[in-house]
């Protein structure tokens, strides 16, 4: 920013702000979520003009793009001054979805000149710099290593940038026929090239592979991939040794498909298309890598005291739930040799666990975020990523994310009647953030939900789980809670989904509530069109009166709702296929 120019004043306030409300000894100032940055954008408008330029949408997490591009329909809906520049492979999900948006399609013939000044300058520089055969590169093999290279690329950048930083590699490439070898045996899609960079990492020898497979399980799940952090992770593990070359280290092992970003000192994948195919391997899945981190971060000690002195501390008390929440299948073993211990004392939450949730709770989470076990119907979603629940409660937070080891845990040490009385607790949360694994362990060990918690799990529109209990036979479709028929209580809860669910398990489809109202006259009621629909799909009876005398039928058009019509002419039909009847 030039000298001159002061941060804007909405800026500057929320920096304060945040800088006033956090301990900066714990994990820092609390980041602007994305509906705080676009209320501060909106604000801003206001004040000034702006550009705001996105670069590979299509490379934003699948499960945030959509609120995102929502976000970014909003700001362009409340602003006039702030315009978007927005890039993306094809993707018509993303096209469709973004509102007021003017789009230039860019094929690869259209991007050769850029796909050719880029490989000129490139080799040319590779040349200078010695990188490329220590800088002994005749006119005629230039000539013939541009060519080929601007040819095989076919407009792809990301391709043509790693074949020259392959070609720069002087440790194998000695002569001017190895890089033509080289150059010839180039694989031309993208994933065949992640394969060889794969290859060439398999092939190194000692601590150097070891380096090279930590750093890229850190970089696919890490919260924080600078350069203070990756290197406390790399030290903690026993790989690095902190010198004034670690940053080129870790670049030369993951042989090009590593970079980092001197300006923000991060480290990242060279391309989303990286991630992607890295995913896709059985030793980089999210759960191996997952568990790696989180073995790193127990085994390098997690103390009775509650320390922020080093980064990996920091990183340590901010993020280790993170990485147990994605630790899938390894997350039992990780729990018998790290996580009990530090979690429970006997049946007990241990002293050192209530130390670091009070700790977390008070310097890290948002304080107006609510922790409590989610009794309520209301289906609050509070941010994604941190795992949910009461953090001060293992218990609560096992059943708001399903981590069913710290369950039997519990059960196994518990009194079997403070586990019974503390059932409907963990059917409340497991119920809340929709964790069938942990309703289905629930009713493997002979535990029934209750009223209040069948009454939770269909106003929060829980079909799976509702289908789950008919299947134990749990739950009977036509069952009622506290007179309510279930029927009725899908309908007031407006699921369309548990509607169906019932009348296809068996429900009748014309049961009654205390006022002797069916579950037809409360869709009317609720003015819910589909409900309606579906009711007289399944043969309700429009003209069943309740203990007022009223019908649906009198209902829809006291309400003047326009389904009236539906009503008479479904009761006209029943009348005329009576009096057939009686006839024949």
């Amino acid at each position: 920013m030039p000298k001159n120019q002061q941060v804007h004043s909405s800026v500057a306030q929320e920096y304060n702000e945040r800088k006033n409300e956090d301990d900066m000894d714990a994990c820092g100032i609390a980041q602007l979520n994305e509906e705080e940055a676009t209320r501060l954008i909106i604000k801003l408008s206001k004040e000034t003009a702006a550009i705001i330029i996105i670069d590979a949408l299509d490379e934003c997490d699948p499960d945030r793009l959509d609120p995102f591009i929502s976000l970014l329909n909003c700001i362009t809906r409340e602003t006039e001054g702030i315009k978007l520049i927005i890039t993306s492979r094809e993707d018509s999900g993303i096209t469709s979805k973004l509102n007021r948006s003017y789009q230039i399609s860019i094929t690869s013939k259209e991007s050769l000149p850029d796909i050719r000044k880029f490989v000129s300058f490139e080799i040319q520089n590779a040349i200078d710099q010695g990188r490329l055969l220590n800088g002994q590169v005749s006119s005629p093999l230039q000539n013939y290593i541009t060519t080929n290279l601007i040819a095989k690329a076919n407009g792809m950048l990301l391709w043509a940038s790693l074949q020259i930083r392959s070609l720069c590699n002087n440790r194998a490439l000695k002569l001017p026929d190895d890089l033509m070898r080289q150059l010839q045996s180039f694989p031309e899609p993208l994933s065949e090239v992640y394969s060889h960079i794969i290859s060439c990492i398999d092939r190194i020898q000692g601590k150097g592979h070891d380096l090279a497979t930590s750093v890229i399980r850190w970089l696919l799940c890490t919260k924080d991939p600078t350069l203070r952090a990756t290197t406390a992770f790399l030290e903690a593990a026993g790989l690095l040794q902190i010198d004034s070359g670690f940053a080129k280290t870790i670049l030369d092992v993951c042989c090009n498909l590593v970079v980092y970003d001197i300006t923000s000192t991060f480290f990242s994948f060279v391309h989303f298309s990286a991630r992607e195919f890295l995913e896709t391997r059985k030793e980089f899945s999210r759960s191996t890598s997952e568990s790696f981190v989180l073995g790193v971060l127990f085994d390098s000690g997690f103390g009775s005291m509650i320390s922020t002195a080093r980064p990996l501390d920091r990183y340590r008390i901010c993020y280790w739930p993170f990485h147990y929440d994605g630790s899938g299948e390894h997350r039992r073993e990780l729990f018998e040799h790290h996580v009990k211990s530090f979690m429970f004392d006997g049946p007990q939450t241990s002293k050192r666990y209530i130390k670091w949730a009070n700790y977390f709770r008070e310097h890290y989470l948002d304080k107006r975020k609510s922790t409590t076990a989610a009794n309520d119907h209301s289906d609050g979603i509070v941010e994604t990523g941190f795992p949910q629940g009461d953090i001060t409660d293992p218990i609560d937070l096992a059943s708001c994310n399903g981590w069913l080891e710290i369950l039997r845990y519990y059960q196994k040490n518990e009194a079997a009647d403070a586990f019974s009385k503390n059932s409907r607790n963990i059917y409340a949360s497991a119920t809340k953030y929709d964790q069938l694994s942990v309703i289905e362990w629930l009713l493997e060990c002979s535990i029934h939900p209750s009223d209040d918690n069948i009454t939770q799990m269909i106003f929060q529109q829980r079909e799976r789980i509702i289908r789950t209990l008919i299947g134990y036979e749990i739950l009977k479709p036509n069952a009622e809670i506290d007179g309510q028929p279930l029927l009725v209580l899908a309908v007031q809860a407006k699921s369309s989904s548990i509607v169906e669910l019932l009348l296809r398990t068996g429900a009748t489809v014309d049961c009654l509530d205390r006022e002797h109202r069916t579950p037809l006259y409360h869709a009317i009621w609720c003015n819910i069109e589909s409900l309606i629909d579906l009711f007289l799909f399944w043969g309700a009876d429009p003209g069943i009166p309740d203990n007022e005398g009223i019908t649906p039928l009198k209902l829809a058009v006291q309400r003047k709702i326009q389904v009236a019509s539906k009503l008479t002419f479904e009761m006209n039909g029943k009348a005329e296929s009576s009096d057939r009847n009686g006839i024949l």
